[in-house]
Parts: C-alpha cells; structure tokens; sequence
C-alpha cells in the first residue's frame, strides 16, 4: 500500500508536529516509503531476518512509522510497548517474545541496560536520537542503507504469518501477547470506511500512546489503506487541551478520536 501510493497517487501520509506545536512538518506516501525502506534495509544489514521479534519504545515522532512499516516490509514482528514501561515491564516483554532486537529513544536506554543481563535473547540495541557505547544509531544506520528496497534480497510474508504482537495491559493478572498477522492490516479498512468514515482528502487525529493497539487502528492502517494523513503530535505527558484545539484547527482535522 505504502509502496504503491508512493509511486501512483503521492500525497501526506503524516503531519508531525513537535513537542512546542510550532515545528509542523508534512511527510507525504514518497517519503515515508524511502526512510522505511532504509530501516528495513539496515534490519536486514544487521542479519535480523524475518519472524525475528524486535521490541519497540518510541514516542509519537516521525521515527514510529519508519520503524514499524520498515519492520512490516522485512517481515520483522515488532513489539510496540508504551512509553509508560519499566524495566521490570520491558524484561517480561522481551523475555516472553525472546525478542532478538531493543528500538527505544534515547531516553530510554538506561531502562534497557537495566535489564540487558537478563535479556539473553537480545543481539541488537537501537537508539533513536542518541549515541551510546554497544548501541547501533538509529539515523547512522538509515543514513548508509540504500532507499529502495530489493524484495528478493527478503523472505516474502504471507496473510497469516505474524506482522506485530501487542501485550494486554496485565489490569488482572500479568500481560498476555496478542499475536496479529499481516492480514489485520488489510481487515481495518472496515475501520476505516465505516467506523471512521475516512475519506482519502481527511485529516485524522487519534490521541494514542504509540504502545497501545489503539494507535495500529488509529494511527496506522485503517487511514492508509484510505489515504488519509495522520496527526502525529510529540505532545507533553501532561493533556495540555488548549494545545490541542489549537491545533485541530491550525491543521484543519476533520476526524478525531
């Protein structure tokens, strides 16, 4: 879909907005299919190979979507966790998954060292915006691989094989994994076309953690299977409302949630 859009009907995929809400960028299909590209090139450079778990703790930036989609591309299960985790809480996940590679943001690198020497599994650590000793840089390692993607050098993935695994909330006992194949992509055009009524010119926002599986049918794949550009706002932990009417209206949104 990525791909295709990029090629045949380009528009905004993305708006990023940055934490002061004064920084407002518009990333269209042609640019979130490059830098993808690269990150799934680079997974692949690294020997991460398809059905591989990677665990996932990035913030509402730009960087989300590369790793995610460039995970989906190399048929790479990503793990997306809320940026609320603690160490305890990423141990359990990466142990649970055996999962082989860590991408966090800068902040939390300390909450992975924490917990290295009881992460066997893990081979590789990825920080976004950051460098650290025994880490491989996000933007390095994007920045050397090619932006096109040869997908003979890949595995192919079929509709049932795993895309990406999300973990319960652990509200009652301790978290579950909830495995979801490549094929719950394509079933949240439903949500798109009739839960959310999107239309490919709509402007949507949905205020999510990137952790929760409220943004892969929020920000993610019922809008792209329509079109639509998303809102992606680096916001302050603390609901700031003003903020965000500003910004409804700055950006012209025309489906929240």
């Amino acid at each position: 879909v990525i791909d295709r859009r990029a090629r045949e009907a380009d528009k905004t995929a993305f708006i990023s907005v940055d934490r002061s809400g004064e920084s407002i960028v518009h990333h269209r299909f042609s640019d979130l299919n490059r830098d993808s590209n690269r990150f799934a090139n680079a997974l692949r450079d690294m020997g991460v190979r398809k059905g591989d778990h990677a665990f996932v703790m990035i913030p509402r930036i730009p960087a989300w979507y590369h790793v995610m989609i460039g995970c989906i591309k190399a048929g790479v299960v990503s793990m997306p966790g809320t940026n609320l985790l603690m160490p305890k809480d990423i141990e359990y996940r990466i142990n649970m998954a055996g999962a082989k590679v860590a991408i966090v943001t800068d902040g939390h690198v300390g909450k992975i060292e924490d917990i290295s020497s009881k992460g066997p599994s893990l081979e590789h650590l990825i920080v976004i915006g950051g460098e650290h000793d025994g880490w491989i840089g996000f933007e390095s390692a994007c920045a050397s691989a090619p932006e096109t993607l040869d997908r003979n050098d890949l595995e192919p993935t079929r509709s049932e094989d795993t895309m990406l695994v999300y973990f319960t909330s652990g509200t009652t006992s301790m978290p579950k994994m909830v495995p979801r194949a490549h094929e719950y992509a394509l079933a949240h055009t439903i949500t798109g076309k009739y839960w959310m009524d999107l239309r490919e010119e709509d402007i949507h926002w949905t205020l999510s953690d990137t952790g929760w599986a409220k943004a892969a049918w929020g920000m993610l794949f019922p809008q792209w299977q329509i079109g639509v550009a998303n809102v992606l706002y680096d916001a302050d932990p603390r609901f700031d409302a003003d903020a965000h009417l500003r910004l409804v209206e700055k950006l012209k949104v025309s489906t929240f949630c």
